[in-house]
This record gives C-alpha cells, sequence and structure tokens, in this order.
C-alpha cells in the first residue's frame, strides 16, 4: 500500500505564468496633452514573457517597481515602506523619438514619459528573496515609451500602450532631471 501523498503544486495563472508576469492591463498616466488630466494606458506583456523565459527577470521588476508602482509579487518580497514611482509620477514628457518604431515609420507617433524613482527593485537572488530594493544612482532616469492609438494631434485620442522602458544617463536642466541630449533625442517637449 503505498502511503505517500499526492501533492500537487498550482502556481500561476491559467496559462501557466506566474503571479510576477500577471501585470495589470492597463496603468494611469497623466495624458500627453496636458499632464493636469490622468488616462490610462495598456502595457504590452509580450516582450516581457519572452524576456522571463529568456531567465532575464529585471526587466518585468523595472516594470512592476517603476511603472505600476508596487513591488514585484514574488516570494518572501515585503515592502519596505519606501514610496515606488508609478507612471502617473512623470515629470517630464516628450513626443517623437528620432527613428523608426513598429508601425510608426519617423516615431513620431511615441510618447516618452521621464520618471526620477528614488527605489527600486533590483532581481538580486538571496535566501530571502529574488527581490531587492536599491536606490537609484544620481545620474540616470528612467523612461517609459507608449505608442499612441492614433496619430499624434492635438485632439486626437490620448491613450496608447506601454511598449518599452529603460534607464537613461541623466542631465540637470534648470531644476529637473531630463534625459541627457533630450533636445536631440526627441523630437519635441510636451511638458
Amino acid at each position: 500500500m503505498n502511503l505517500k501523498p499526492n501533492l500537487i503544486v498550482i502556481e500561476g495563472d491559467s496559462q501557466g505564468r506566474s503571479p510576477w508576469l500577471n501585470v495589470p492591463p492597463t496603468v494611469a498616466a497623466q495624458s500627453p496633452y496636458n499632464s493636469d488630466l490622468t488616462i490610462m494606458h495598456r502595457i504590452a506583456t509580450g516582450d516581457v514573457v519572452k524576456a522571463a523565459r529568456n531567465c532575464r527577470r529585471q526587466p518585468i521588476f523595472d516594470l512592476w517597481s517603476m511603472v505600476i508602482g508596487q513591488p514585484p509579487p514574488v516570494p518572501g518580497v515585503q515592502d519596505s515602506g519606501e514610496e515606488l514611482t508609478c507612471l502617473t509620477d512623470a515629470h517630464a514628457c516628450f513626443r517623437g523619438i528620432q527613428r523608426p518604431r513598429a508601425e510608426d515609420n519617423d516615431g513620431s507617433n511615441v510618447i516618452i514619459y521621464v520618471l526620477r524613482p528614488s527605489v527600486f527593485y533590483v532581481h538580486d537572488p538571496n535566501m530571502r528573496t529574488v527581490a531587492q530594493l536599491r536606490e537609484l544612482p544620481r545620474n540616470l532616469v528612467f523612461t517609459v515609451f507608449v505608442r499612441m492609438d492614433e496619430p499624434f494631434a492635438l485632439g486626437a485620442g490620448d491613450t496608447g500602450i506601454v511598449t518599452h522602458w529603460q534607464f537613461v544617463e541623466a542631465e540637470i536642466v534648470g531644476s529637473i532631471f531630463l534625459p541627457q541630449n533630450a533636445g536631440t533625442r526627441y523630437e519635441e517637449r510636451l511638458w
């Protein structure tokens, strides 16, 4: 007689993904047309899932801790009490990336939000958790790219899809941190 229990571990969603890959379908942001208005953008997750399959965890941790504004939902992570940055905390917004992007022949339909988080989570496995809180180096800003649903024009639709995010070197312009060479890197500053 076999007395071994049959244990079934159920983890992830109906598609077999881990909880940290189950990002919300949308995220709040300031309108590129008016920073006083809050809008919703969809989040593209295909590249994040592909990166996770290739053992690259940092892009999803960046998405959770600097776009969504929550600790990544991984075992052992504790909310440190530090306030995380989310997309509505952007302090600058640009349009146009000066190069083709997907169906956009010249990148002019891409909006770039600029954030200056104080802390973020990094993927750093140890005995307690794989998510470790770190301070942002002073010489960096975090940029989030949104491809707009409608061609960019005043009065056009103001929703889009968050496609990419990355750290870039920063410079102080006036009293705020902006991406280095923002004047030549992007077509125009919106706010």
